[in-house]
This record gives structure tokens, sequence and C-alpha cells, in this order.
């Protein structure tokens, strides 16, 4: 999954403008309102070293959400089991070559290798006790 959302600004489809907008409010009340955030700690997310647990802001570039909030979110609601997601990816690569998994032939992909290792260490990393919880 690729893309980002900005999540202040009073720019039209800003999350801050979407809890506001009473057309939208409903819709994503259960991020919290403009200035209160709701936190899942029955989602946890690694990321690049950092380990939490969802919530708004914090995974994505500054002052953005990534896709890993409504898909962290749909999948908590699903599950009873605590859910750890493990964020990886590089945009602007290519699947035939950068990510070509070894089932494929041929060279394995430099990105498959780092995300093969970079999911195990995001799994020792969700066994491991967080100060951000």
């Amino acid at each position: 999954m690729e893309g980002q959302g900005i999540i202040s600004g009073e720019s039209k489809g800003t999350l801050e403008t979407l809890v506001r907008d009473p057309a939208s409010a409903a819709r994503y009340k259960h991020l919290g309102g403009p200035n209160k955030r709701v936190v899942r700690d029955d989602v946890w997310i690694t990321y690049n070293g950092n380990k939490g647990d969802l919530t708004v802001g914090g995974y994505a570039a500054k002052g953005c959400i990534g896709p890993e909030l409504g898909f962290g979110w749909a999948v908590g609601d699903y599950l009873d089991n605590q859910v750890l997601l493990i964020k990886f990816g590089v945009g602007g690569t290519s699947l035939a070559q950068n990510w070509r998994p070894p089932s494929s032939g041929g060279k394995v992909g430099e990105w498959y290798s780092n995300m093969i290792n970079g999911v195990q260490g995001g799994m020792e990393q969700g066994r491991e006790p967080s100060a951000k919880r």
C-alpha cells in the first residue's frame, strides 16, 4: 500500500476537516475529534525501529497518516487477538525486480530480502515490551 493523508489544516480532505464536517464526522468518529485522538492498544505497529499502539500520526511522514491506520483499524475490529502491523515498504520500486521472490526464479530482489529481514525483526520487536505503550 502506498499513499498518505494530511492530518491538520483547513484544506478539504484533511483528517481535521473530516472529523469536524457534519457530513463526514460520523464516518471518522472512531479516530477521535479534532483535538483528541483515539489510541488502539489492541493493534500494535512497528516501523523503522519504532513500536507503539495504533493511532493517528507517528508512522508516516510528519503530519500525515498512512494506509496502515485504516487497515489496522479494520483488522483490529475483525480479530479478537492482539494485532501486530509490521510496516515496511518503499515506493517507486519494481515488483518484477526489486521485490522478486525466490519462487519466481532468477535473482531475488533486494527489497524482497530486506522485507523478509524487516518482518523477522518486527516480529521480534513485537514480542518485546514497549516504552510507548
